[in-house]
């Protein structure tokens, strides 16, 4: 990931709840799918976890061996404050890298943000899963124009596709506009 990209997101974490997370209810839609198709008492990876808002709503029976990963310094501060018992890595998702896999791994709205292309993420995230792991990604619909954020036609050998919709989703201005989301199985 380039050094812009890198200051600028480490600059929108000046003011508090960049994202304004804490006025929306994507949190709540990414959590819904979790409690339906989520493994508790295993490990989770959250890739883009920002200051931790969203992990600090998943339940705790999904957090038992929790890595948060996010590219701020200043968010991945804010977040060891907010949860002081859990992992948080300052890292990009390219340069991350770990010797050990993980039941769950969640994404939310960070492809986008990947220097590599989307097929190879994809190829890492399905490498960090163990079998049988379910992987949860989002992303907001207009990050998406033209782009197929999630192809997984080509993985079908790799991967059983349990949800995969869109949804409007409140915004803190108070519009609604639309989220892709995305779970599915490591075969």
């Amino acid at each position: 990931m380039s050094n812009l990209v890198k200051n600028e997101m480490n600059k929108l974490y000046d003011k508090k709840d960049p994202w304004s997370y804490g006025k929306c209810n994507r949190h709540e839609i990414l959590l819904g799918l979790i409690r339906q198709y989520g493994q508790s008492g295993g490990s989770l990876l959250e890739v883009g976890c920002a200051e931790g808002m969203f992990t600090g709503k998943v339940p705790l029976r999904y957090l038992k061996d929790y890595i948060g990963l996010e590219l701020s310094g200043k968010a991945i501060n804010v977040a060891k404050s907010r949860l002081p018992q859990l992992i948080f890595v300052k890292s990009s998702f390219e340069d991350f890298s770990v010797s050990k896999r993980f039941n769950m791994i969640v994404v939310s709205d960070v492809v986008p943000y990947f220097d590599s292309p989307v097929r190879d993420s994809h190829l890492k995230l399905l490498g960090l899963l163990y079998s049988g792991g379910i992987l949860f990604m989002t992303t907001w619909m207009t990050a998406i124009k033209g782009t197929a954020m999630f192809p997984w036609i080509e993985f079908q050998d790799n991967i059983k596709v349990l949800f995969q919709g869109s949804a409007l989703a409140r915004s803190f201005e108070g519009y609604w506009y639309g989220s892709e989301y995305f779970v599915g199985m490591k075969l």
